[in-house]
């Protein structure tokens, strides 16, 4: 459905796991990794290569760079391919940062990735690995974090100001903030558990966002809530 839709860019990461690779984790959150799955797709759908993002867990047992070369490696044998167009430091380490950077120019210089970038880094953060990288002639291409309409902390706190100045990309993750802003919930009827917990100081501000993003959706042809 997401290809015969025109979607082509595939966002994963070694995180979202399955009992293969378990125990890089301790436990497996679902009954299959994702980059399993994504890899079984290209190859049986037989559409050509999307673009294909994934992630390094930056575990505090993960010491030196060669620790997100081999970790690259694992998951381009999961995805089934030889090379990905991204690849992204997934959240910050508590060490080992530095050597990280350094592991993303490696994957770079051996082919394994076309560019990389970092996810839910602050700007202090992302400075430094872009700083590591353009030692190595590599550019750090974006910061993926979490943007949307109701939340939009990145305008606040010097992100994107930043990204532009060195010439990033911010890539946002959950654009439809966890799905409420898909017109499923209402500030009434929050989604259950952590996501509604997360979303509590502005499910006030969540009806009237709805009502204009209707309007909008019922000025361009009907479209839904979320298009």
């Amino acid at each position: 459905a997401s290809l015969d839709s025109g979607i082509s860019f595939f966002d994963t990461a070694e995180a979202y796991n399955g009992p293969e690779n378990k125990n890089s984790f301790l436990f497996a959150q679902g009954a299959e990794s994702s980059e399993e799955l994504l890899g079984r797709m290209i190859r049986e759908e037989g559409r050509g290569m999307p673009t294909i993002c994934t992630k390094f867990s930056a575990l505090p047992w993960r010491l030196g760079s060669q620790s997100v070369v081999e970790a690259l490696k694992a998951s381009l044998e999961r995805l089934g391919v030889d090379s990905v167009d991204a690849y992204m430091i997934h959240w910050p380490g508590v060490w080992q940062n530095e050597a990280y950077a350094d592991g993303l120019a490696e994957v770079v210089e051996l082919g394994l990735a076309k560019s990389v970038g970092v996810s839910n880094h602050s700007v202090d953060q992302m400075r430094a690995a872009s700083n590591i990288l353009a030692k190595r002639g590599v550019p750090l291409s974006f910061n993926q974090v979490q943007y949307s309409l109701l939340y939009q902390n990145v305008e606040e706190n010097g992100m994107l100001e930043a990204v532009k100045e060195l010439d990033m990309v911010l890539m946002a993750y959950s654009p439809l903030a966890m799905g409420l802003l898909t017109g499923k919930y209402s500030s009434n009827n929050p989604p259950p558990g952590a996501r509604g917990q997360l979303y509590q100081p502005v499910l006030e501000h969540l009806d009237p966002l709805l009502a204009a993003m209707s309007r909008v959706g019922e000025a361009h042809d009907g479209k839904s809530i979320p298009q």
